[in-house]
């Protein structure tokens, strides 16, 4: 067992390494500057001394404008259109368009500095360091002024230090289940208490205000745009607007923005028109606002990043360094202290000291600016036009990849592929862990001289890369020797049969799916086609045995494939669409009735338990606490879950955390109750023999019964409808225990990888989630808490976006004890072929490590190849980065499965030598007169 789990670790190690080298070329970044700008001689001159800025999260641009059509939240938010119509000098309103990723914390970033974010920030949107490159908060501060805060406490952690004491108010913003507390706190403080920035005796202690409501955005990520609760904010919001405008004055320009939109199903972070159109508002009490008579409504849009410049000059403001951001030109009018023209030289010779700048980190850009500055003089380079063009050019500059990173990890994934397949088909891992552990010390010495010596990262890069491609195929070409022949598995004698055949063919299938995005986007309905392909030929076999007997026999000898083609159908009704997959595709994950999802609950939580106790034998079981145990384990866990689930629905929430607390902690105490447990054996004794009755399968059963609450924690954390697609999952992986199904695929080891693979991939979509960042459900980070508690909320979330992979990585090993037959046995209670034991456990480890590794492996080719490809960002870098957390989480998850094993492993060679110290001497020379039968 401790040989298995250091093979489980070393190939974690080296998936690691090979992610960390991919990342490293092919996920954007960008080089940030430090430089801050400085006030020109004379100070430019302000038109507005005071600025309220109202953040309305998710205010999307079709909730603030005049709409024709019959959707809920329509027209429900109709100020800001109506102060545009009836004051159009005072006013003015226009799409903010955002640039993806389209999280809370990048936007804020772009809104502040004027940058544009790269994809590799949105992994950063619930882990904000603070700003350090320069800003419109870092230059009012530096220009004296004093600024207010109440709301979203991302500000907090972007801009520590930056508002007044007295006048900071953060709210915890991650809460989603909470419509009401921030916006509540937010109009407390700016309205509507004694001491609120508008009142009297405070409106003179500050120069900015900043707000940022969150309750339309958590009704959006609740309920969804279409609720009643998502009306109720928007007239919420609208109220407000009137009454920030009333108490402004004439000196103050009031700014409402929303930092995103959202799709239609409340949530944001990708890149669809409804989740980049936000809403820009502006108004003053004085007419400085021009008008376009043909797009009053402002639909043909700004750059979010144009909002810094903007801001920056009509406060008097130096314009952040790294802005690339232009000017409105509404808000510069005849009547502004600047005209359009001077806030666009402003801008421009802002941008050209960026410019500067930057290129000294790289000549491809510069030489990118010398070839269109060609197509400009020094007169027209001050313009929009230009501007727009470095805009352009940067945009290019940050699409950049660092190809020998990309390549390198590309060979280097191949060899870990040699080396796992190498693992899966030749001899026991005991062998080639003796191999392993004398190279590794001398390739050790190579790495760290490497690193030592080698002074660019290529070349450091280079060497370490090299070191392992030299280590692994080192391993696979090392000679055998003759005892390790022996060894060798006899299955590999027998050849591939049908349904190993098919399953290979499958999962080519599966991994040609990525070179397209059209088979891509629809890889959910593509997996439940291949369950199909992979189990055609086992219902055909297991249809082979039951052409004796009677019908009713031969029915019930197929129907445990049947059953699982049925559970996976089902499962796979539950959907919940990406935008890509247009008219083809419906949604239903929000929308199913209460009254299917809780009676299917029970119906299939009963069934689970049931087929648990019947594999754990426990009609034969004469300890009374073993039974208890999984009575515990299973029903005492999925009522609970149940439970918790069914008053979430009743919006009960205080009972409901109540519930959660008592789950989790009984989950997490189920490994030390299970350790006290006596093994699920008895004993007879008799005529100087010891009969031990279920030591042929205690293995199995042991670990199984450590496992169990650990699964059915991920049918909790599934929400309502995703459970019945986990429990639907669990059967399916119990239907594969039937004496017809393992008796056609005895010698079919590729097959008993492949189904459960498939399996996983399957009720991942069906649980709500597709291969993409907006379908992570954030929300259940507040499962069993009020706010944010690391790290608690983080493994809450992680466990329900991959609940599927937990469960079947748990499920391997005893799937695979179940097909080799009998654990443990033998005289003086030495194990009958311990070694094959576990070589078969770690070898079907191995092997659904490798077909992560060659799923991953696709994806990384593939986005490596479509890196120019229109969608790369919207939909093969974000296949890459799930295929990526899905390897790893079930790499953690085979650790921790091997050393649950050991664990059961050491529980029972410990019973073994307890027995042997008890059984009478009747000769004076040991215990060898007791024979133990098992």
């Amino acid at each position: 067992m401790k040989q298995q789990v250091a093979t489980v670790l070393l190939l974690s190690l080296l998936h690691f390494l090979a992610l960390f080298l991919f990342c490293n070329g092919f996920l954007l970044t960008r080089v940030s500057l430090d430089n801050t700008s400085v006030p020109k001689t004379p100070p430019t001159q302000s038109t507005f001394s005071k600025v309220v800025i109202l953040v309305i999260d998710a205010l999307r641009y079709d909730f603030a404008t005049p709409q024709n059509g019959s959707s809920p939240f329509w027209n429900h938010f109709p100020i800001l259109a109506q102060h545009v119509d009836k004051s159009p000098g005072h006013a003015y309103l226009s799409k903010f368009i955002a640039d993806p990723p389209t999280t809370t914390l990048q936007r804020l970033k772009g809104l502040t500095t004027g940058s544009l974010p790269t994809f590799i920030d949105a992994s950063s949107n619930f882990a904000g360091d603070a700003i350090t490159e320069d800003n419109l908060i870092l230059q009012l501060r530096r220009a004296g002024k004093k600024i207010a805060f109440a709301g979203d406490d991302t500000w907090q952690a972007l801009f520590p230090g930056a508002f007044e004491s007295e006048l900071n108010f953060p709210f915890e913003s991650l809460n989603v289940w909470d419509l009401d507390t921030v916006d509540n706190g937010v109009h407390h403080h700016l309205l509507d208490s004694p001491a609120a920035f508008f009142s009297s005796t405070v409106r003179n202690k500050w120069d900015v205000v900043i707000a940022h409501a969150l309750g339309l955005d958590h009704a959006g990520h609740r309920y969804g745009p279409n609720h009643e609760e998502t009306t109720r904010k928007l007239q919420e919001m609208n109220s407000w607007i009137q009454e920030i405008i009333t108490a402004i004055d004439e000196d103050t320009l009031f700014v409402v923005m929303g930092d995103h939109g959202m799709n239609p199903f409340g949530d944001h972070g990708g890149d669809s028109p409804e989740e980049l159109e936000a809403a820009l508002f502006m108004y003053s009490k004085r007419a400085l606002f021009s008008r376009s008579t043909t797009d009053k409504y402002g639909s043909r849009g700004v750059a979010q990043i144009d909002l810094v410049p903007t801001l920056a000059l009509l406060m008097g403001l130096p314009i952040p360094f790294n802005n690339l951001g232009s000017p409105i030109p509404q808000a510069f009018s005849n009547k502004s202290a600047l005209t359009f023209e001077s806030a666009i030289s402003l801008c421009t010779e802002q941008i050209e000291r960026y410019i500067s700048v930057y290129v000294e980190n790289s000549a491809s850009i510069k030489q990118m600016l010398n070839t269109m500055n060609q197509d400009y003089d020094v007169r027209t380079r001050r313009s929009a036009a230009w501007q727009r063009d470095v805009l352009t050019i940067f945009r290019q500059q940050w699409a950049q990849y660092h190809m020998p990173s990309i390549w390198y990890s590309l060979l280097f994934v191949v060899s870990i592929i040699a080396f796992e397949t190498g693992l899966f088909f030749s001899h026991s891992s005991s062998r080639i862990l003796d191999v392993l552990a004398g190279s590794l010390a001398v390739q050790s010495t190579f790495f760290f001289q490497a690193l030592k010596t080698l002074i660019s990262d290529q070349a450091r890069w280079l060497g370490i890369f090299s070191g392992l491609l030299i280590l692994v195929l080192y391993l696979l070409v090392r000679p055998i020797d003759r005892r390790s022949v022996s060894e060798l598995d006899t299955t590999q004698r027998d050849g591939f049969n049908t349904p190993d055949v098919v399953s290979i063919l499958a999962i080519i299938l599966h991994l040609g799916t990525f070179a397209s995005n059209s088979f891509t986007i629809h890889e959910d309905r593509i997996t439940l086609f291949l369950l199909g392909v992979i189990l055609l030929p086992v219902l055909l076999g297991t249809f082979g045995l039951s052409r004796a007997g009677t019908r009713l026999n031969r029915l019930w000898k197929i129907a445990p494939v049947i059953g699982i083609m049925v559970l996976s159908r089902f499962a796979s009704s539950v959907r919940l669409c990406r935008e890509e997959q247009g008219q083809s595709c419906t949604s239903n994950f929000h929308t199913i009735p209460a009254g299917i999802t809780f009676p299917l609950t029970l119906v299939l939580g009963l069934s689970v338990s049931q087929t648990f106790q019947a594999c754990l034998n426990l009609e034969a079981q004469s300890l009374p606490t073993t039974r208890r145990w999984v009575y515990f384990s299973v029903d005492f866990i999925l009522l609970l879950s149940w439970l918790h689930w069914l008053l979430d629905y009743l919006a009960l929430t205080d009972l409901k955390l109540y519930i959660a607390r008592t789950l989790l902690t009984c989950v997490s105490f189920a490994p030390l109750v299970w350790y006290k447990l006596p093994l699920p054996i008895s004993f007879r004794v008799g005529n100087l023999r010891l009969v031990i009755d279920g030591a042929d399968s205690v293995l199995s059963k042991s670990y199984l019964q450590l496992v169990l609450p650990c699964m059915c924690l991920f049918v909790f954390l599934s929400r309502a409808v995703g459970s019945v697609s986990i429990l639907c999952l669990l059967l399916s992986l119990l239907c594969t225990r039937s004496a017809e199904i393992a008796r056609v695929t005895r010698h079919s080891r590729i097959f008993s990888i492949v189904l459960p693979f498939e399996l996983a991939f399957l009720h991942f979509f069906s649980t709500g989630h597709q291969m993409a960042l907006p379908f992570i459900q954030w929300d259940l980070a507040f499962l069993a808490s009020r706010g944010i508690l690391y790290p608690l909320s983080p493994m809450l979330v992680i466990g329900n976006a991959f609940a599927s992979f937990f469960v079947v990585a748990l499920a391997i090993p005893v799937l695979t004890l179940w097909s080799v037959g009998s654990d443990s046995g033998g005289v003086d209670g030495e194990p009958v072929a311990e070694q094959d034991k576990s070589s078969s456990v770690t070898k079907a480890m191995v092997g659904c490590m490798t077909l992560h590794t060659l799923l991953t492996f696709s994806t990384m080719v593939f986005a490596t190849h479509f890196r120019r490809h229109l969608m790369v960002w919207k939909i093969f870098a974000p296949r890459f980065m799930c295929a990526a957390l899905i390897m790893l989480v079930t790499d953690a998850t085979f650790l921790i499965a091997s050393l649950a094993l050991s664990l059961s492993q050491y529980k029972i060679t410990e019973l073994v030598k307890t027995i042997q110290g008890i059984l009478p001497n009747n000769n004076g020379k040991g215990n060898m007169n007791y024979a133990i039968i098992v």
